[in-house]
């Protein structure tokens, strides 16, 4: 077992500023939930390519997935596979597009099969291209294959302001010269602070500089999440995050990685006013001694292990830094890594299916969707407004950082 520098502040401190930014970035989503249900608004239902492509033209509004897609969907040859270039990444200025992606969708673990982009040219590049102050949450993308220029990541290519990607899976392969990540390439410029959480990109990921088994570069949060599958690139590459000028904590890797300088198992570079906290590689499979590659931020807490230590029952030790009460979950028969518990309600909720209309109210909160009683506790725009304002600002407040560049 191999453990990184220990980061001096205090624990006690993180783990408060931690809670504190949830519970005010909660303050400000149950209002919106609540304020939109009680004006009777209901979200669009996406049930084919036709419908998915149709999101770029009200990129501010609220979508649910309702059925899964793949190759054989209607809109799949219009959209993906006979135009040049195949997908056309939703919300980005630099195609034409009025705004980024700013409302919620909700892929409700439905999956997209298939997703295909060849953009080796443009920027932010991804099945959205930039979401910037929106929500993209229980989307699952399988057999992608998504190439891009700087900006890549096969969910997203720029996740900008306080936007929040959360219980989302990919796998395939994402390439790009820069900011290529296996689900987000971006996360975050200058001084924003979006989050990437509960998450996991199982996927091939090359690129140049900044390249990351989950994130390319991270500014933001990035929280709960894994990544396995092979990174490669230049310089700034890690099994996690390619370079970290936020915080990431609570997470795991063990994809292998390659590159010429600046190479972690966990983390490629954590830049100034950078954490990296409460993580895990693995040594063997990763083939890097070291989880942060360049050590210029705040501090770090990684720890090494083992294979077998990080599998199976062995993990609840080895990882007694991850939440295995609320978050994550052990995998036995066979030894696996650690999954998260919303993944094993999902698992449960597909093999159930048949059931699941008897079983609407523990589906719903296995999966932690938001309470729809909220319906009733809101007399319209004025104090839902109000509380969206104060959690927005103390979010900001807190989270607040000049730019590392």
């Amino acid at each position: 077992m191999r453990e990184g520098t220990v980061h001096t502040g205090s624990p006690k401190m993180a783990s408060d500023r931690r809670r504190f930014l949830q519970a005010t970035a909660g303050i400000g989503a149950a209002c919106i939930v609540g304020v939109r249900s009680a004006q009777g608004q209901e979200p669009t239902e996406i049930e084919d390519w036709n419908d998915l492509d149709a999101v770029r033209e009200a990129p501010d509004d609220d979508y649910v997935m309702v059925a899964d897609v793949d190759e054989t969907t209607a809109g799949y040859d219009d959209h993906v596979g006979t135009p040049t270039g195949g997908w056309n990444p939703i919300g980005d200025l630099d195609r034409g597009q009025d705004e980024a992606f700013s409302g919620t969708f909700d892929g409700d673990g439905h999956e997209i099969t298939g997703l295909q982009t060849d953009r080796p040219d443009e920027h932010f590049v991804g099945l959205f291209g930039v979401v910037d102050g929106g929500t993209v949450t229980d989307v699952t993308l399988t057999e992608l294959d998504v190439t891009g220029n700087e900006g890549v990541g096969g969910l997203v290519g720029l996740n900008n302001g306080h936007s929040t990607v959360s219980k989302s899976r990919a796998s395939g392969a994402v390439s790009g010269d820069g900011w290529v990540g296996g689900l987000v390439g971006l996360n975050g410029k200058q001084s924003d602070s979006p989050e990437v959480r509960e998450s996991w990109a199982h996927s091939d990921v090359t690129g140049e500089w900044w390249v990351g088994g989950l994130v390319g570069q991270s500014i933001g949060v990035v929280s709960a999440s894994w990544a396995r599958g092979d990174v490669t690139g230049d310089t700034r590459v890690g099994g996690l995050v390619g370079l970290n000028g936020g915080e990431v904590w609570g997470c795991w890797t063990d994809g292998d990685v390659t590159g010429d300088t600046r190479i972690g198992g966990l983390v490629g570079m954590n830049a100034a006013r950078g954490e990296v906290t409460a993580s895990y590689w693995d040594e063997a499979r990763s083939g890097q001694s070291e989880g942060v590659g360049t050590e210029d931020g705040s501090g770090t807490d990684v720890t090494g292990l083992s294979t077998d230590e990080m599998q199976g029952e062995s993990a609840r030790d080895s990882m007694s830094a991850l939440d295995f009460e609320e978050t994550w979950s052990v995998q036995t028969g066979p030894d696996d890594y650690p999954t998260l518990q919303w993944q094993a309600t999902d698992d449960s909720d597909d093999d159930d299916s048949a059931d699941a209309d008897d079983s609407d109210e523990g589906d719903a909160a296995g999966a932690g969707a938001p309470d729809e009683d909220t319906a009733d506790g809101l007399p319209g725009y004025g104090i839902g407004s109000a509380l969206v304002g104060i959690g927005s600002v103390a979010y900001a407040l807190a989270r607040r950082r000049p730019n590392f560049e």
